[in-house]
Parts: C-alpha cells; sequence; structure tokens
C-alpha cells in the first residue's frame, strides 16, 4: 500500500512536470488538464502494467531484464501501425498501455492543428475513433 502512493505521488509530480513543459513548448492551444489527465492516467497504466508482467518472475535480476523488453515489445505496434490499419486491430491492442497513450497523443496533435483540445471537444463528431486521416 506505501509503494502504491509513492508510486502515485511520483506520477502526479512527473506528469504536472511534463505537462507543463509541453504546454508551454509544444501543445499551446489544448487544455492542460486533458494532456495532464491523460499522462496521469498512461503513468498509473503502465506501474501496474509492469507490475503484471513482472509478476511470473521469481528473481528481480531476470524481472528487472525480462519486463523492460516486453513493455518496448507492446509499444512498437502502437507507433509502428499505420493509419489504415482496421479499428478492431487498434481496439485489440489498447489493452497494452502504450496504444491508448498513443492514440490520445494523436487525438491531441490533431486537435491543435486547429484550436486545441479541450473538454467540450472530447465528443467531436470529427473524431471517429481510431481513425485518424
Amino acid at each position: 500500500s506505501s509503494w502504491l502512493i509513492i508510486y502515485f505521488v511520483q506520477t502526479i509530480v512527473i506528469a504536472v512536470i511534463v505537462s507543463v513543459i509541453l504546454k508551454v513548448a509544444v501543445i499551446k492551444k489544448t487544455d492542460f488538464f486533458v494532456i495532464f489527465v491523460l499522462y496521469v492516467l498512461f503513468s498509473l497504466a503502465s506501474v501496474a502494467f509492469a507490475a503484471m508482467l513482472a509478476t511470473p518472475f521469481s528473481s528481480a535480476k531476470i524481472a528487472g531484464l525480462v519486463v523492460p523488453t516486453i513493455y518496448l515489445l507492446c509499444s512498437i505496434p502502437a507507433f509502428a501501425m499505420p493509419m489504415s490499419t482496421s479499428p478492431s486491430a487498434f481496439h485489440a491492442l489498447s489493452i497494452f498501455c502504450p496504444t491508448p497513450f498513443a492514440v490520445g497523443l494523436k487525438l491531441i496533435f490533431k486537435h491543435e492543428l486547429n484550436n486545441g483540445l479541450g473538454w467540450d471537444g472530447m465528443r467531436n463528431k470529427l473524431d471517429v475513433p481510431f481513425e485518424f486521416q
């Protein structure tokens, strides 16, 4: 329970720092809280995903070598798949936390070209899920 609190606090601090840097330097039109929530949810999902992957290993050294490799392999499809890939493939890969994060970033950057993304634009009719053409 104390480890969960420690990682949660670290996640919040890192998400605030990353969100501020992105808001100031890169994603200027998008609402700060949208960026912050995306990074917090991704970070918490990553911690839980890594803990799930490390569970079967009895040795911390082996888990420390294998889990980052598995995590990297799970990250590759999210960024390597072309946008013409069927939505069902994206849905299937959404079980791995890097895929929804990549989709969220692509949506933010898509909206950034216009007026940015805010909470009022979360249900934009132009955003067909997982189709970014």
